[in-house]
Order: C-alpha cells, then structure tokens, then sequence
C-alpha cells in the first residue's frame, strides 16, 4: 500500500478538527479542576462554620451555666418569691446573653412559678425526661424545647437543679431560641439551602438553622455511625441526604470541648455548583471566543492550502506537459539531424568533406539527445556530454593517439550547449587529424572546470608536433571556432608550441544546492 503524504491543506484540516478537541479537553480538564476546588472549598467553609458555632455555643452554655448559678444563689435566700425585683435581677442576670434567652423556674412537683414571659412553657414539667433526670440527682442538662410563642420555632434549654437546705427544691431553665444560630448565619453570609445546628452526643437534634419543628434522632444518621467513629473530634464529609430535609451538603462537624455538644454546619451543593457554574462560564467566556477564532482560521488556512494545492496540482500538470512536449521536440530535431546527415552520406561529394559534417552534426545531434534524457531545457551540465561527445568522436577516427578527459561539472545557458560541443569537435578533430602525423602515438588532453563562479575554463591540448604556420588561419574551421566562441561570450587562444594548445574562457550559470555534486 502507497503511503499517504500529507500536504498543507490536510495539515490545516487536522488543525481544524484537533483544535476544537483540544479546546474541548482543556475545558474539562479546567472543569473538573474548578469542580474539585469548589468542593474543597466548600468543606472548608463548612469546617469554618462549625467551628465557629462550636466556639460560640461553648461561649453561650458557660455563660448560661454561670448564670443560672447566680439564680440558684439567688432563689436559695428567698426561694420562689415572684416579685418585680426578683424577676428583674435575673432579667439582669441574662441580658448579654445572645438568642432572645427566657428564664423559668420550676419547683420540686414540676409547676411553673417564675417565667419572664408570661407566654412560655407548660404549668407542670413533671414528666419531662430532662426534669425527672435532674430531679434524680443530675447537676445540669441540655435539651431541645419548643417554643410555645411560635409553634415553628424552636431552641434548646440550658437546666441546673435546685437545691435548698440540701434537698431538691426545683429547676432553672434558660431557653435560647434558634434565633441565636440564625444570627451567626447572618454574620457568616450563609448561602441558600446551608444549615448550622447543634447535636447532642445521645444524637438528638439540640438547635437547628433553619428550625427543625419535629424533634429528630440521628443515631442511624452516617455522621453517628461513620464518622464520629473514626473522628470523635472535628472532620468533613458530604452527605446525599440531609436527615432533616432531604438536600445534599457539604458538612463540617467539630465536638464542643467540655459539652456532651456537636457544632455542625453545612454548605448546600447548590450554593457550591452556583460559585462551580460561574467559575465554567467565566472559563467559557475566555475560551469560547479564542476556540471560535482559532476553528475560523484554520479553517481559512485550510481554503487557502485547499486552493494553493490545486493551483499547484494544475502547475505541476502544465509543467510535466510542457517537459513532454520539450521531450518530442528534441527528440524530432535529434531525428532530423540524423536525417540530415543520411541526406549528406547521399550526396555526390568528397568523403573528407562528407566526414567532416557528419561530424559537426552528430554533435549537434548529442546535444539534443542529452537535452531530452536529462530534461535538462533551461540549462545544461555539460560534464557527462562532453565525456560522452569526446569518445564518440575518437571512436570516429583510426589513430594511435590517446585521449584523456578531465571534466568537472560545469552549468551553461541551454543556447550555449550546441556552440560549446561544436567548439570541442572541432578543436579535438583538428587534434586527431594533424597532431601526429603517419600515425605517431601521443596524448590529447581535453579539460573543463570552473574558474570561478560566474566562468569555465575549456583546454583541449596535445604533445604533437604543434600548430604550422604556413595554415590559413582563415580557414574555415577557424573561422567556426571563432564564431561560437563570440555566440558563448568567451575568447580563446591558439598556441602551437611544444604541441598545440586550445584555451577558451566562457561564462556558466552557478551551481544550485542539487547540482553541487
């Protein structure tokens, strides 16, 4: 099977196609990396979150516990004594506290007997869990109360047992509100759908943001049974299922140091894929624009390459027509040159005369056969011809005599390519004819080379018995030599001492990086 070669325009066509691919992969790529960012993010958003809430609601039961303290003190010198001043001291006593707090004192039965508002808690608590469980003795208890104010609020109550005289004498409450939590997801800017809220570690849902009105066990919840089992302390997880509403978060947890608490908050994956999604636009708004004008362009590259290939394509069949018909002229005036000398062999004259234009026109006649197997039409290098021309010239004479050639490659205007042969067999058979005589044994020399880059050197020479002087330099094959050499633009001289010597200096056309052999 042929190998395919690629051209411009295919080059530009796989451009075309690799770009948008490449655009394509470096946006997911980039995608992939911004989704994982924002992930990441998130959790430690949601870690920052609970750790705040952590400290807060550390800060908040310390201070509730030290105030309730100051109430047992209080009622311990006039236990429940409902009067303005009483309720104003613990108003007092509970003002900086966050979370709209409420204060109630239940005695020993269970019944109501001191509240700052008069709309909250029952009469009677005496079958409460968190009442019977200070009642039997347990200092201090958090627990999850509703709030009668509002049926879809709640908060969670901060309880110390009473003691008067060593015995039980009732309980203290302070009732914060999920207000409190809604005020640090104000402070902290929550997104939609993102949640803060205490739980505590027997897994009852405390204090939620946004309220929870059911109370909620979480005990089979993965942050009981996963999580806080290998991380008793602080962690991150993403959770598919909130217990409470069902939504999918981002969740950090941290256990409130000294508090049978956990702080947990979560971040929405909606609010992560709102900050993902403009994070990708932003990404497609640069690489859009850049991907459109790169596809548009390689695509015009390609049209051009398209038509440049076709224009070339066209050329290239004009020029291999044109060397055809360059082919068949040469190779007709070959033949009628051939023809013409037939014609010559035909006519009734000496046979010197006959040899001698047999000669001169099989010289021409190889300058067109080397023209046409070479297709050499423009320009001619003359090396191998004239190796050529000079041994079917001796093998045209019967002498003793040797010839040796020294030619390197030379490049000539085609014009020039027929004088030059005509030149060397006019020159060489002159050699052969008269340098030695009754057939004496010798050398004919025939050297070409360049002298420099814009000239040759042509030296046809022997060891005969030279030029005589009593030859009509008028001659007829003088009178050739000197023609050509005026149509070549090159000047010789004739020599006939210690032999004879023929040098002729003519200009060449330089050698380009393929011819430089």
């Amino acid at each position: 099977m042929q190998k395919r070669r690629w051209n411009t325009a295919n080059y530009a066509a796989a451009v075309a196609v690799a770009l948008p691919i490449a655009m394509l992969l470096i946006f997911t790529l980039l995608a992939v990396q911004s989704y994982r960012e924002q992930a990441e993010r998130a959790e430690q958003q949601a870690m920052a979150n609970a750790q705040l809430v952590s400290l807060q609601t550390s800060w908040l039961v310390t201070a509730s516990q030290q105030a309730l303290e100051r109430i047992h003190d209080r009622l311990e010198r006039e236990p429940f004594a409902p009067d303005d001043a009483v309720l104003a001291e613990i108003r007092e006593t509970i003002a900086h506290l966050p979370g709209d707090p409420q204060t109630v004192v239940y005695d020993a039965k269970g019944n109501l007997r001191i509240s700052d508002t008069s709309s909250f808690g029952p009469s009677n608590i005496s079958l409460l869990p968190y009442f019977q469980a200070l009642e039997a003795g347990l200092d201090t208890l958090i627990a999850a109360v509703a709030l009668p104010d509002d049926p879809d609020q709640t908060g969670f109550a901060i309880a110390r047992r009473l003691d008067s005289d060593g015995a039980f004498s009732g309980i203290a409450v302070i009732v914060i509100s999920d207000s409190m939590l809604a005020g640090f997801a104000r402070t902290l800017k929550l997104g939609a759908g993102s949640t803060l809220a205490i739980v505590g570690s027997d897994a009852w849902l405390v204090s939620r943001y946004p309220s929870q009105a059911e109370p909620l066990h979480m005990g089979e919840y993965e942050l009981f049974t996963e999580h806080l089992v290998r991380n008793r302390d602080s962690g991150t997880y993403f959770a598919q299922a909130s217990p409470a509403d069902g939504v999918a978060r981002f969740v950090g947890y941290q256990a409130i140091p000294g508090l049978p608490l956990i702080a947990v908050a979560g971040i929405a994956v909606d609010t992560m894929y709102a900050s993902f999604w403009r994070s990708v636009l932003i990404v497609l708004g640069l690489l859009l624009p850049i991907s459109v004008a790169l596809f548009v362009l390689a695509c015009m590259l390609w049209r051009a390459a398209t038509r440049d290939q076709r224009a070339q394509q066209k050329l290239g069949a004009a020029l291999e027509h044109n060397t055809l018909l360059f082919r068949e002229i040469h190779h007709r005036v070959k033949n009628n040159l051939q023809a013409v000398a037939s014609l010559v062999q035909l006519q009734p004259i000496p046979d010197p005369v006959k040899q001698e234009m047999a000669r001169r026109i099989a010289a021409m006649v190889a300058v067109h056969e080397h023209v046409y197997r070479t297709d050499q039409f423009t320009r001619t290098e003359l090396s191998g011809y004239i190796e050529k021309l000079v041994a079917d010239i001796v093998t045209g004479f019967d002498t003793n005599a040797q010839v040796q050639t020294k030619v390197k490659p030379v490049i000539v205007h085609r014009d020039h390519a027929m004088p030059l042969a005509l030149i060397v067999n006019e020159v060489l058979c002159n050699a052969i004819k008269y340098a030695f005589p009754d057939g004496e044994k010798g050398t004919i020399w025939v050297e070409l080379a360049p002298i420099n880059a814009t000239n040759a050197r042509l030296i046809i020479s022997d060891n005969g018995i030279g030029l005589d002087p009593k030859v009509n330099s008028t001659g007829m094959g003088h009178k050739l030599i000197h023609g050509l050499a005026t149509q070549v633009g090159g000047s010789y001289t004739l020599v006939g001492e210690n032999g004879s010597r023929f040098q002729m200096d003519f200009p060449i056309e330089p050698l380009s990086d393929e011819e430089g052999f």
